[in-house]
């Protein structure tokens, strides 16, 4: 008898708990009740990450002498479901940020809304390219706001063992014009420098023309790692760079970073 009273007592508690969750995602979800909330979708998609990303990083360096504009597009996302009509979000700029409107860049967006039918939208900024940008990165700072239509109740999103919170309302934007080590070769360090060593910018076009790679598979932080940058690539593109060096070499051709020294992949 007393272990069925046992068994009963932890049942219940299981059933409260189960009812406590659900509760959790009526109010989450509630329309009626709460509303829908806006946020950046790059930081809430990475906030399990150990570095989550809360910026974008663009540099023209890596672009055509010719390209004078870029449009990056900062997706964002809505809690809630799709409504019948367009629904505009705000967005505020910091004013300190160094990255100026009219003279660095120009919001493309003549209005900002979650299309009808959508859970999804961006901010589409212009990016021009200055000479400025050639001296030092510069940064564009914005937060979502409150506006007509959505609230910003869902203000950050935990890590998978809670212990860690990252805003998904704000985010920045980093530009410039300096050739240096693309984004992904700096976040994710710890995969690239053991495949492929040192960074250079020789050394990374010649990885760009060996394996027919786009640029924007390093720059743009959306990518995902273990997909884009995951042991079997890192260890395929190591061997097979070390091989074609050595080939390379054996027909009388060597290759030199920006120092003069050969360039090469470890063992």
């Amino acid at each position: 008898m007393n272990t069925l009273k046992i068994k009963l007592f932890f049942a219940s508690l299981l059933f409260l708990a189960l009812s406590a969750c659900n509760e959790d995602k009526l109010d989450l979800y509630d329309q009626e009740a709460t509303g829908s909330s806006i946020y950046f979708y790059t930081p809430y998609a990475t906030a399990n990450q150990s570095v989550p990303t809360t910026q974008h990083k663009f540099s023209f360096a890596f672009e055509k002498l010719e390209v004078k504009e870029k449009t990056i597009n900062i997706p964002v996302r809505i809690t809630g479901i799709p409504q019948s009509t367009d629904r505009e979000f705000s967005i505020k700029f910091d004013p300190n940020s160094t990255l100026k409107e009219g003279t660095h860049f120009v919001l493309e967006n003549d209005k900002l809304f979650v299309p009808a039918d959508s859970t999804k939208s961006s901010v589409s900024i212009k990016l021009i390219r200055t000479a400025d940008l050639q001296t030092e990165p510069l940064e564009l700072r914005m937060k979502l706001v409150k506006s007509s239509d959505f609230n910003t109740y869902f203000r950050e999103q935990y890590n998978l063992a809670k212990t860690k919170a990252t805003s998904v309302l704000d985010f920045s934007l980093v530009v410039d014009d300096i050739f240096g080590a693309p984004y992904a070769w700096i976040q994710y360090s710890s995969r690239f420098e053991p495949a492929l060593g040192k960074y250079s910018k020789e050394k990374f076009n010649l990885l760009l023309e060996i394996f027919d790679l786009d640029v924007e598979l390093f720059t743009d932080p959306t990518v995902n790692p273990n997909t884009a940058f995951g042991i079997s690539t890192m260890t395929y593109w190591k061997n097979y760079f070390k091989y074609w060096l050595l080939k390379e070499k054996e027909a009388g051709r060597t290759y030199v970073d920006g120092n003069g020294d050969p360039i090469t992949i470890p063992n």
